[in-house]
């Protein structure tokens, strides 16, 4: 285990919204955009630093102004549709860091609703229990972000192009 508590956040924005056909990250929430809202919650949480995966509507989504502050990296390979290719990606931005942290969590962009306490909650939840995995849950079923400590989080490297993020879940115990 790592033992600096440092935990980074990662908002995956790389999808091409294919169902909804436009960006939902764009669309009006509040004062401001689903992307700019779930971006302030995590800046306002105890996360150490985050990173943004972009991918589709990469010019509209880098073009929002809480965009312009934030640490970011383009998934050129966003368009197969795979949450793996951002995960990875965000793997080698955290491995990028002069300080490797001791756990990471990941945020879908589209979840405007989680907010910096219950990030906080997490990130909390994870120094009493540093090897699992942390995930909130309603009615047994588990919600964002996830938490995944560093050693955890690298496997994520080692998984197969047409994984999901389940996958490794599955391996793992987590609380």
């Amino acid at each position: 285990m790592n033992a600096n508590n440092r935990v980074l956040g990662v908002v995956l924005a790389a999808g091409a919204s294919s169902r909804m056909g436009t960006s939902k990250m764009a669309l009006a929430w509040g004062n401001s955009s689903v992307l700019e809202t779930t971006l302030s919650n995590v800046t306002q949480s105890s996360a150490a630093d985050t990173v943004l995966v972009t991918g589709g509507y990469r010019q509209l989504v880098e073009s929002l102004p809480a965009v312009a502050q934030t640490k970011r990296v383009h998934n050129a390979d966003y368009a197969a549709g795979e949450m793996i290719s951002s995960m990875k990606l965000a793997l080698k931005w955290v491995q990028s860091r002069s300080e490797l942290p001791s756990a990471v969590f990941i945020l879908p962009v589209d979840m405007p609703f989680v907010t910096a306490d219950t990030i906080d909650q997490i990130i909390q939840t994870s120094k009493q229990h540093p090897d699992l995995i942390i995930a909130p849950t309603h009615d047994v079923r588990r919600g964002h972000p996830v938490l995944f400590p560093l050693e955890i989080f690298e496997k994520f490297e080692t998984l197969p192009a047409d994984s999901a993020p389940r996958d490794l879940l599955k391996e793992h115990k987590s609380s």
